[in-house]
């Protein structure tokens, strides 16, 4: 789950959860985002407020390698 996830720019509370055998798609025009979002979850670039949760229980993903220890991949 993604809970209100900012990067104090461009993002601004978006939130999601993705269930297991599920596959997330981001879409949207050049510009919109999606690029920012998948990089705040990998932990590729800092967010400034918003919340992850794996298996229900919260994670914080401080970088890239952190977030494939977790499972996350970009």
């Amino acid at each position: 789950s993604v809970r209100d996830m900012a990067d104090g720019n461009l993002l601004k509370g978006c939130s999601f959860d993705l269930h297991k055998g599920e596959v997330l798609a981001l879409a949207g025009l050049v510009g919109s985002g999606r690029t920012e979002l998948a990089r705040l979850i990998f932990g590729a670039d800092r967010h400034i407020s918003g919340t992850l949760e794996l298996d229900g229980k919260p994670i914080s993903i401080g970088s890239p390698r952190e977030a494939l220890d977790a499972g996350i991949a970009y």
